[in-house]
C-alpha cells in the first residue's frame, strides 16, 4: 500500500525508471521540488491524476525532465500559477492534462508551441486570459484541445480559427467574444456558453458585459440596457444596531419572496401548458390509443417503470461504449471507498478514466434493480441530451447481469449538500448559496421539468424530484439526476392513486 502522504523519495533510487502512475490513490501533499532533478534521464510518463495533490507546481519539479512525453495531474487540488519556463523546457511532451484543478493566472503561451504536443486539456482549471496573438503559432501536431469551463476571454484570432478547423476542440463555458463563423465550416468545436455573436447557446449580454466591465476590458458585444435605480434616500449620520438588523431582515424576506414566486410561477406555467396541450389534442380530433396500449401503459404506471420506446440495440448507440475492464480500472475495481452513494437503481462510484476525465459510474445489477432498469434512462437520453439533465457520457453492456452507465462528474454535488453545508466550508473551495444562486437553481429545475413535461414525446414525469436529485455543476447550473423512475404521463383515467400522488409531487 502507498503511504498516506506524498512521499516518493524511493523513486530517486530507480536509475532506469521510465514511468510512474498513481492515478486514483490518495497521496495528499505537494509535488516535491526535487522531482525533476531526482528522476532518471529515461523517465517519460508521470500520472498523478485524482490523488488529492495540493499546492503549486514548482518550476524545479519539472526541470530536467526533457524526455517527458506524458504529464497527467488532472482531478487534484493544485493551485497557483503554472511555471511557464519549466513547461517550455519539455520539448517531447505529447499529452498535457491539468484539468479539474484550481490554478490562477493565464495559460503560458509557450505551451501552444511545444513541438510534439498532441493533447492539451486544461478544462475546469480557473485559468484566464486571452489566446495568444499572431506571434505564437500553435503546434502542428495538436489533435485535441479542451479549454472548457474557464475564464478565457477576447476574440479568437485567425491562427486559432485555423487550429480549431483541424482539431477536436472544446472552448465552451468561457467568455470569448466576437464572431466564430469561420470555424463553423470545419473541425469539431464545442463553443456553447461564451459571448459569440453568431453562435447559438451563448451567455446573456448582461453576463458578458458584467464580466468584461469587472476586469476593465473593452466589450464589443451588445450592451444590455441599464436597470433604472431609485435615488438613495439620505441616511442619518448615526445608525444604531436595531436599524441594521431590520435592513438585513428585509433583504432576507424579499429574497425569499422572489425565490418562492419564481417556483410558483414555474409550476403554474407547467400546469397551464399541460392543460392547453390536452385541449388542443381534443380539438384536433386526435385518435385515442388502442386499448392494448393503454393497458400496457397502466401496468407501467402501476409498477413505476417506463416502457422503453426503443430496442436495446438502438439504445446501445446512446453515448460512448466502454469496456468493463476500463470502468473497473477507473473505479479501482468498484472499491468500497469509491462509492458516492447507494441509489435505489444502483450504486454510484467515483472514477477517473485513463485520459484524466472524472466520471460517476452507476452500477446496475439484478440484485438491486430490474434487469432492464438501465433502459429507462437510456430511452430518455435517446430523445436528446438536454442541458438540464445529468450529462451522460456512455455505457457498458458487456455483462448480462451487470450494466454500467457513465456520467460526467458534477463538481458541486447535489442541492441537499449545498443547502446543509457547514459554516467554514467555503474556505475549502465550496461557495455558499446566496439568493441569486437559489433563484438560478429554481429556474433550472423548472426548465428541466418543462422539458420532461412538454418537450418530450410522449410527455414524461420525473416522480423523484428532491434535493438529492438536483445536481449542481461548477457554475451552479442545474443538472437533474435520479432518472431511473421517469415514466410516461398518461391520461387521468389511466393512473392509479399512488402513481397520481407520486407524479403530482414532481
Amino acid at each position: 500500500r502507498l503511504a498516506p502522504r506524498f512521499d516518493v523519495g524511493g523513486l530517486r533510487n530507480l536509475s532506469r525508471l521510465e514511468s510512474f502512475t498513481a492515478a486514483g490513490f490518495g497521496l495528499p501533499g505537494s509535488i516535491p521540488a526535487w522531482l525533476g532533478a531526482g528522476l532518471a534521464p529515461t523517465f517519460r510518463a508521470l500520472d498523478l491524476s485524482a490523488c488529492a495533490v495540493t499546492g503549486e507546481i514548482a518550476a524545479s519539479a519539472l526541470a530536467g525532465l526533457s524526455n517527458l512525453t506524458t504529464l497527467n495531474l488532472a482531478g487534484n487540488l493544485l493551485s497557483g500559477q503554472l511555471p511557464a519556463a519549466a513547461l517550455a523546457g519539455l520539448p517531447k511532451l505529447g499529452t498535457l492534462n491539468l484539468s479539474g484543478n484550481a490554478f490562477s493566472g493565464a495559460l503560458p503561451d509557450a505551451v501552444w508551441s511545444l513541438p510534439e504536443l498532441r493533447v492539451l486539456d486544461v478544462s475546469q482549471t480557473n485559468l484566464t486570459g486571452a489566446l495568444p496573438g499572431a506571434g505564437i503559432a500553435p503546434s502542428a501536431t495538436l489533435q485535441t484541445v479542451d479549454l472548457s469551463g474557464n475564464l478565457f476571454y477576447g476574440t479568437v484570432q485567425d491562427t486559432f480559427r485555423q487550429l480549431f478547423n483541424r482539431v477536436t476542440a472544446n472552448i465552451s463555458g468561457n467568455y470569448f467574444e466576437g464572431k466564430l463563423s469561420s470555424v463553423a465550416g470545419g473541425g469539431n468545436v464545442s463553443s456553447e456558453m461564451n459571448c459569440f455573436l453568431d453562435v447559438a447557446g451563448q451567455r446573456s449580454p448582461e453576463d458578458c458585459q458584467q464580466f468584461y466591465a469587472g476586469r476593465g476590458l473593452p466589450y464589443d458585444g451588445p450592451v444590455a440596457a441599464p436597470t433604472p435605480q431609485p435615488e438613495p434616500a439620505p441616511s442619518p449620520e448615526k445608525k444604531n444596531g436595531r436599524h441594521k438588523n431590520l435592513k438585513y431582515i428585509l433583504i432576507g424576506a424579499i429574497g425569499g419572496g422572489v425565490l418562492l414566486l419564481a417556483v410558483v410561477a414555474a409550476v403554474v406555467y407547467c400546469i397551464v401548458c399541460s392543460r392547453r396541450g390536452r385541449s388542443d389534442q381534443r380539438e384536433s380530433g386526435a385518435p385515442s390509443a388502442p386499448s392494448g396500449v393503454h393497458g400496457s401503459s397502466r401496468a407501467a404506471a402501476a409498477t413505476g417503470a417506463t416502457q422503453p420506446s426503443a430496442s436495446p440495440a438502438s439504445l446501445a448507440k446512446v453515448g460512448d461504449s466502454f469496456a468493463y475492464d476500463q470502468l473497473a480500472s477507473a473505479t479501482s475495481g468498484f472499491a468500497e471507498e469509491r462509492i458516492i452513494k447507494h441509489g435505489h437503481s444502483g450504486d454510484l462510484y467515483h472514477g477517473v478514466l485513463q485520459d484524466g476525465t472524472t466520471v460517476v459510474v452507476k452500477r446496475i445489477t439484478t440484485r438491486v434493480a430490474r434487469k432492464d432498469a438501465y433502459m429507462t434512462e437510456l430511452d430518455l437520453f435517446a430523445k436528446g441530451l438536454h442541458e438540464r439533465l445529468v450529462p451522460l457520457i456512455g455505457h457498458c453492456f458487456d455483462k448480462e447481469d451487470e450494466k454500467l452507465l457513465v456520467y460526467r462528474f458534477v463538481r458541486n454535488g447535489d442541492l441537499s449538500c449545498a443547502l446543509h453545508r457547514k459554516t467554514g466550508e467555503e474556505e475549502e473551495g465550496m461557495q455558499s448559496l446566496d439568493w441569486i444562486k437559489r433563484l438560478k437553481i429554481a429556474t433550472g429545475v423548472a426548465e428541466a421539468l418543462c422539458y420532461l413535461h412538454h418537450e418530450c414525446t410522449p410527455p414524461m414525469v420525473h416522480r423523484d424530484v428532491q434535493a438529492s436529485s438536483i445536481l449542481l455543476d461548477d457554475k451552479f447550473e442545474v443538472r437533474l439526476g435520479s432518472l431511473s423512475e421517469v415514466c410516461r404521463q398518461e391520461g387521468e383515467s389511466h393512473q392509479n392513486v399512488i402513481t397520481k400522488l407520486l407524479r403530482f409531487s414532481s
